[in-house]
């Protein structure tokens, strides 16, 4: 993502707006990617007229979430799992089945995102709604290599682009 998503999206993003300049807005890995394409790249910031980033992913070390639980097991045999992606968009039957049995679905969606990220009536400001809205329209979805990365930050407690685990192949 630093090497070529970074580079393509903005070079897209300055041919459709005719601008020599644009803002760049990070959310969490959105934050993560960019903060990294800076620390290599200082013309990265030729491309700007400001930059902000919001939640960045810097430090994994005081997770609480049950996710510690997949990093840790990605982080010992991820290197083994073939790179694909997963995640994407909820089946269109299941998608039918939400729309069909809103509250149902709702009690069950907050379960799950309580089971992963805490007690969500502290930790977020939302409803039984929202978590439907969040799920039918949020997954983006996800790479192997991308989980194995965020097992890399988690395990070694430190901000660092994907280690391919030889200096060779990191160049």
């Amino acid at each position: 993502m630093v090497e070529f998503d970074i580079p393509a999206m903005v070079s897209y993003v300055k041919n459709v707006s005719k601008q020599d300049k644009i803002y760049y807005v990070g959310h969490s890995q959105g934050s993560l990617i960019a903060l990294l394409r800076l620390s290599e790249y200082e013309t990265f910031m030729d491309d700007m007229k400001l930059v902000f980033l919001l939640s960045p992913v810097h430090s994994l070390k005081d997770m609480l979430s049950p996710v510690k639980y997949l990093l840790e097991f990605m982080y010992r045999y991820g290197q083994y799992l073939p790179d694909f992606r997963f995640g994407h968009r909820p089946p269109n039957s299941l998608a039918v089945w939400t729309h069909r049995y809103p509250l149902p679905t709702a009690y069950l969606i907050d379960y799950v995102w309580d089971a992963f990220s805490g007690d969500s009536d502290k930790t977020l400001n939302r409803n039984l709604t929202h978590s439907i809205a969040y799920y039918t329209h949020g997954l983006a979805g996800t790479s192997i290599r991308n989980v194995n990365h965020f097992a890399q930050i988690y395990k070694r407690q430190t901000l660092a682009k994907f280690d391919y685990g030889s200096e060779q192949e990191n160049m």
